[in-house]
């Protein structure tokens, strides 16, 4: 099909002004600095080209780089990379808007039409573009995208270039050096490759479009024969090729640096060189074709250096392949070599390791040792870990593991005491070798249990020979699981997220299949039951065959379909093209956040319940807030319709669009198999299916035209039918609509028709999303992350642990200057050997971090647990308790295994008095001062410590034996549970929590001498009081600065309080009024128009606050702040009230968010509150906002929190409830005692200390084996197992025996 040149002119000014559009559109609403989640990351990248997280994206750090140059200064970073996204954004559009009139107009415009397309063609091929970019440009997955520093817009615009590039392949196939964009279609995913793996997804639209234009006839059979060799493409891509390189690199970096005495990297250097040789001599054989014979051998050495064959651990399958790879060629094609397809394949091969090796930045970046170096991939084999993302382990796709599942084992002597014991040991299988560089003395103390003494004396010769050496860190390993629980298509398989997957899936042990499991008789390798000891009716112990719980494969589709699918996909296909409840997250169904909302009521209230009655926070008052009343999704569907029935060609794009749709969406959702519980909104990962959807959007216009001109057509016929039936005259001329010229302009008016109507939807689409992408004057990521670093003293050490507490502040640092004398330290981080050696590092001003720890005491994993089997409780200094740790004598062996064996859990850091007033952190008159610092861990419940909570200690006994040079804090986002025990030594300071060698009263108050300053002096705000637009993450930022804040308010007022009680007025008045200049700072800063005052959180101090305050200054007009302050809080919390009380009408047990479900019940201690401080509480339930609602009603939700309390039931009751608690818990320690030890100490701290507690529970209910017995729970019960761990605890815990004793 020829186009003309007016029909290019038209096609290239159309597509060129959406792109004008697109980009005007994100530039105007980018957001001016870092965002938050992985963006700040991503501009470190940029900026300095550090390395990220796994498996990196080195095409997108060198694209963010050239524009990192136009920033006039630092600051200036991270709004270059955002308009960078914003440019790349905006070309997807433009070659969404060309691939929409390819499609289109090959149906529209026939085959062999040779005149210029008339007008109605005209309006329907360009409508369709417009309408189709447009609705993709304004939806709200991709605008997110596009306005932040995010690799999903590059991502994007690469799906869109190659899915435009077969399309113009498709239009260019019959002519000559067509194949050049295959060729450049395969260069294009080498380079998204190092972007984003999502890109290999097109290769199944692609294939279909090669098969629909090259073979005729093509047929279901054909297509679905063309589909399972694009599948086949993308296994060899992401299996072979992709990892192949490293592989085979990776062993010429062994035989070069092992065997030959050379340097790291040298072995890869030498690949690299080998690699470009052999694949330019198969390149130049094609193009000469002088010899079939070399070309055949150039191929075959190009084939096997590029590792494209080496499929798995071993090299055995890809010499297999490689045998039937030259039997093909010098035997199938003996007489006729295929040489052009031999030379696209060969090419394109070569294209994506030209783009592939892009990856050699990480390796030269690492090898410089920037201050962010994730996962340090300065060498082959850690690039390979790198790029396999092994630190984020795998899950089961087609099939494996249930969460019941426990380790397969087969059976075993045990030798101790001079006795063999029958016993039974894991089963693991055996993977491939593990390479870490050699680090002089460090031994590996190998877990898995499979490294043989060869290896350990081969390690130690390579130590003892000097230079540079690959150790043998260990074996990869699986563990193999009960194959009785295993299931195809596994969906519900993590056992850390039952109860999620329970309300998921409907699923309980009542309802589940039960399944006798079986171990492996050493002896004879047959399956045999496995027995599991329990006690009988007598008493007596007893022997039986274990079973396990088993979810049927009907709950496992029910979790698919319910969650996988409906919740985290369709549910964001929804947002994008029917409308969006709010933005806050969805985690468990939750009626009142994230759903999707059409805005036509009786289809949305059927749903959630009546969306009249949603608070505004979380309905129209939300700019998450969208309604689009279905219109793009029945565009879509319209465009699908016509497309699909439209003939031959209109089928097959039909089914070449969808499985662009079906492979970026529902193939997505198989292959994460998303545990439940998100921590975040997954949209994102799916916009290349709404990208496949938008095309269906505009083919929707073209679809509505034909339409309109079908119901006129329809409409004509049957109004002759009727005049015919009647009089049987002949038609008025002026009635006759069927000639060329009258139906020609009736088509016009329709295609016009059709235009209008589809421009609506994407101007409806942006009436609504504008406000909610719209993040101009939003600088909360990069104020905040300074305020925490502001909130540090000189040289300070600050420990984090998430992504939004960490990104941010190392952007601020690194990108923007700030504070470059901290050192942040991220606790999950320090978990790794690498990161531990980083912290040993300069890092701009900061000075290298002192520890006891050596390079060699956590190196080869080493240190990944510390487990306390036999402990000395005596106390011990932490330093000392550490040594024993680094000793190499601290392995324990239990059967082929190792891990390292805690014997010191009670440890104390001492306090040299002297050294802490001199640096400043404690006066010397300072009543809470204390002489030791006290981590008892068995009183914590701990029965393990990992490497990052060793080194953490490590850290901090050193820099207290050092004279606590470098004060230590903990970002307010790190949960308590993190400080392993040191809560009751910190103090609050700004955005941090400072540890001190003072024992506090209170749970974390305030330093108000150095945290006033920090809050008055060095806060930023984020540019809240422009009223931008704050999603539910910054949203959760905000509340974290705002309760910082009311935290120091509290413990100034605590402080007045004391003053004035010891008649010091004058400084009580003074700690007043700074507590009142504080939440001015609030109210003016961080005001409610950017995001209203939670009442759970930050809300009712503030106002309590305000209203003390007032009272005791004698100032009314304060008071009367905070009390205005409350009853706004109660007023809106009416609303919420009531939204409760109704869905719990409608639905028996509604999933709310926390904020609506517990109004109800906490309302009234509220207004309680209100009224403790001089509220008017008739006035208030008086008010409008509170019609309907009487005090009697919240006093009894109130009573019904508290109804479950023992208190408040009669003594049969209370024992049934409690006899019904105890099995429940029962159920979990059957579980626990079932573990291997290496499972056993992956439970949390509270599960262990449960399970060691609980037989103590029995003894204190005055519960005995027999009343226990008629529960299923306590029939196989191990009470002896229990009755053991219950005496080591008390053994471990005097004070506990002390307490008990005094209780009984």
């Amino acid at each position: 099909m020829i186009t003309s040149k007016k029909y290019n002119l038209i096609n290239n000014v159309g597509g060129w002004a959406m792109f004008v559009i697109a980009l005007a559109t994100y530039w105007l609403t980018l957001e001016p600095t870092a965002s938050y989640w992985d963006c700040g990351e991503f501009i470190i990248q940029a900026d300095k080209l550090e390395i990220g997280h796994p498996p990196g994206n080195p095409i997108f750090m060198l694209a963010a780089r050239f524009f990192a140059n136009f920033a006039s200064d630092a600051s200036q970073v991270a709004l270059m990379v955002n308009a960078m996204s914003g440019l790349l954004s905006a070309l997807t559009i433009l070659l969404l808007f060309w691939t929409i009139t390819h499609l289109v107009r090959r149906l529209v415009i026939k085959d062999g039409q040779t005149e210029e397309p008339s007008l109605r063609q005209y309006l329907a091929i360009m409508g369709s573009g417009v309408v189709g970019a447009l609705a993709y440009a304004w939806s709200d997955t991709f605008w997110f995208s596009a306005v932040e520093a995010e690799v999903y817009a590059f991502s994007s615009f690469c799906t869109a270039l190659v899915f435009w590039l077969i399309l113009k392949w498709e239009s260019r196939a019959d002519e000559p050096h067509s194949d050049r964009y295959l060729v450049l279609i395969a260069y294009v995913i080498g380079v998204s490759v190092a972007v984003h793996l999502l890109n290999l997804l097109c290769i199944p639209a692609i294939v279909l479009v090669f098969a629909y234009r090259k073979f005729d006839n093509m047929n279901l059979k054909r297509s679905l024969i063309a589909l399972l060799a694009s599948f086949g493409i993308i296994v060899a891509v992401l299996y072979g090729l992709v990892p192949g390189f490293i592989k085979v690199a990776s062993w010429f970096e062994l035989m070069a640096v092992n065997s030959w005495g050379m340097s790291f990297n040298s072995g890869t250097m030498i690949y690299t060189v080998l690699t470009i040789v052999l694949f330019a001599w198969s390149i130049i054989e094609l193009n000469r074709q002088q010899s079939a014979m070399r070309i055949r051998i150039s191929l075959l050495a190009a084939v096997a250096i590029s590792g494209l064959l080496f499929f798995g651990s071993t090299p055995w399958i890809g010499l297999v392949l490689l045998a039937v790879l030259a039997g093909v060629l010098f035997v199938y094609f003996k007489k006729n070599l295929p040489v052009r397809v031999l030379n696209v394949c060969m090419w394109s091969i070569a294209v994506i390791f030209i783009g592939y090796s892009s990856y050699a930045l990480i390796l030269i970046r690492s090898n410089a040792d920037t201050p962010m170096n994730q996962n340090s991939p300065d060498n082959v084999f850690a690039l390979s870990s790198y790029l396999n993302r092994e630190q984020y382990g795998d899950r089961p796709l087609l099939y494996g593991e249930t969460p019941y599942s426990e380790q397969l084992k087969e059976t075993a002597q045990i030798y101790e005491n001079g006795n063999y014991y029958a016993s039974y040991a894991t089963v693991k299988k055996k993977g491939a070798p593990r390479y870490a560089k050699g680090i002089s003395g460090a031994v590996s103390i190998f877990p898995s249990g499979y490294p043989t003494a060869n290896d350990s004396l081969n390690n130690d010769r390579l130590d003892r020979r000097g230079g540079d050496y690959y150790a043998l860190a260990d074996y990869n390993y699986d563990i193999e699981t009960t194959s009785e629980l295993k299931m195809l298509f596994p969906r519900i398989y993590s056992s850390a997220h039952i109860p999620q997957y329970e309300y998921w899936a409907g699923m309980d042990k009542s309802n589940m299949d039960y399944e006798t499991v079986t171990v492996i008789d050493a002896a004879t390798g047959e399956r045999i039951p496995e027995t599991e000891y329990y006690y009988n009716e007598n008493g007596e112990p007893a022997q039986r065959s274990k079973v396990l719980p088993k979810p049927t494969f009907a709950q496992n589709l029910r979790y698919f379909f319910d969650y996988q699918i409906n919740h985290m996909y369709m549910r964001y296909f929804m947002w994008n093209f029917v409308g969006r409840q709010n933005d806050i997250c969805n985690q468990q169904g939750e009626l009142d956040a994230g759903n999707w909302i059409s805005g036509i009521p009786f289809i949305d209230d059927a749903r959630l319940g009546d969306q009249s009655l949603l608070p505004e926070d979380f309905g129209k008052g939300n700019k998450g807030h969208n309604v689009f009343y279905m219109l793009p999704l029945i565009l879509g569907l319209i465009g699908l319709i016509w497309q699909a029935f439209a003939g031959r060609r209109g089928i097959e794009h039909f089914w070449i669009v969808f499985f662009l749709f079906f492979m970026t969406g529902i193939a997505i959702v198989i292959y994460l198999n998303q545990t439940p519980s998100q921590p975040r909104e997954r949209d994102y990962a799916f916009a290349g299916s709404f990208y496949a959807f938008a095309i269906w959007i505009g083919v929707g216009v073209a679809g509505l035209w034909r339409t309109l001109m079908w119901l006129i057509e329809a409409k004509k016929n049957s109004k002759k039918d009727n005049q015919t039936a009647t009089n049987d005259e002949e038609l008025q001329p002026s009635s006759i609509v069927d000639e060329p010229e009258s139906k020609a302009k009736m088509s016009t008016y329709c295609a016009i028709a059709a235009c209008v109507l589809g421009l609506f939807v994407p101007l409806q689409m942006v009436s609504q999303t504008w406000d909610d992408h719209d993040r101009t004057d939003r600088t909360m990521a990069r104020d905040f992350a300074i305020n925490y670093l502001e909130s540090l003293e000189p040289n300070a050490i600050v420990f984090c642990n998430g992504d939004n507490d960490t990104f941010p502040l190392w952007y601020a640092q690194e990108v923007e200057g700030v504070r470059p004398d901290v050192r942040i330290i991220n606790l999950s981080y320090l978990a790794s050997d690498w990161y531990a050696n980083q912290q040993r590092m300069q890092a701009y001003d900061s000075a290298p971090v002192e520890f006891l720890a050596q390079p060699k005491d956590y190196a080869y994993d080493r240190l990944t647990y510390a487990q306390i089997i036999d402990p000395i409780n005596e106390p011990t200094e932490v330093l000392e308790s550490l040594r024993s740790i680094y000793d190499p004598k601290s392995v324990y062996k239990y059967g082929t295994s190792s891990l390292i064996e805690l014997k010191h859990p009670n440890m104390y850091i001492p306090v040299d008095s002297a050294a802490v007033v001199k640096a400043g952190l404690v006066s010397a008159d300072d009543p809470t001062l204390v002489d030791r610092i006290d981590i008892n861990l068995t009183q914590q419940g701990k029965q393990y410590l990992t490497q990052s909570e060793i080194l953490m200690l490590d850290i901090i006994a050193t820099n207290a034996a050092n004279g606590w040079k470098r004060p230590i804090y903990w970002a307010s986002t790190v949960p308590n549970s993190y400080h392993l025990g040191l809560t009751p030594y910190m103090k609050s300071v700004g955005m941090v929590y400072q540890l001190l060698p003072t024992r506090q009263l209170a749970e974390l108050p305030a330093r108000t001498d150095k945290a006033y300053d920090v809050v008055t002096k060095k806060y930023r705000w984020g540019g809240t009081a422009m009223n931008p637009y704050i999603d539910e993450t910054a949203g959760r930022m905000l509340s974290s600065v705002r309760s910082s804040m009311t935290r120091l308010t509290a413990e100034l007022i605590y402080e007045g309080d004391n003053f004035k009680a010891q008649g010091d007025t004058a400084a009580a008045d003074k700690k007043y009024r700074q507590a009142l200049e504080v939440l001015d700072l609030i109210e003016k800063n961080l005001p409610q128009s950017a995001k209203r005052y939670s009442i759970f959180s930050e809300g009712m101090d503030m106002g309590m606050h305000y209203a003390h305050i007032g009272a005791e200054l004698g100032d009314d007009k304060v008071k009367q702040k905070g009390l205005t302050i409350l009853e706004g809080l109660l007023k809106r919390a009416a609303g919420n009230y009531r939204y409760a009380v109704a869905m719990q009408s409608l639905f028996r047990y509604p999933s709310l968010t926390y904020e609506n479900h517990y109004i109800p019940y906490y309302l009234k201690q509220f207004i309680d509150d209100y009224e403790s401080v001089g509220g008017d509480v008739d006035k208030l339930m008086k008010s409008p906002e509170m019609a309907g609602i009487t005090l009697e009603q919240l006093d009894t939700y109130r009573n019904q929190l508290s109804s479950s309390s023992s208190e408040e039931m009669t003594e049969e009751q209370q024992a049934l409830q409690i006899l019904s608690e105890l099995a429940s818990q029962a159920a979990d320690i059957n579980r626990y005692a079932a573990m291997s030890a290496e499972e056993y100490a992956n439970l949390s701290d509270i599960e262990r200390e449960a399970d060691s507690l609980f037989y103590l529970s029995l003894q204190f209910c005055g519960l005995d084996q027999e009343i226990l017995s008629q529960y299923e729970e306590f029939k196989d019960f191990d009470f002896a197992r229990a009755k053991r761990l219950s005496d080591e605890y008390i053994r471990n815990n005097p004070e506990v025996a002390e307490e008990l004793q005094s209780m009984m």
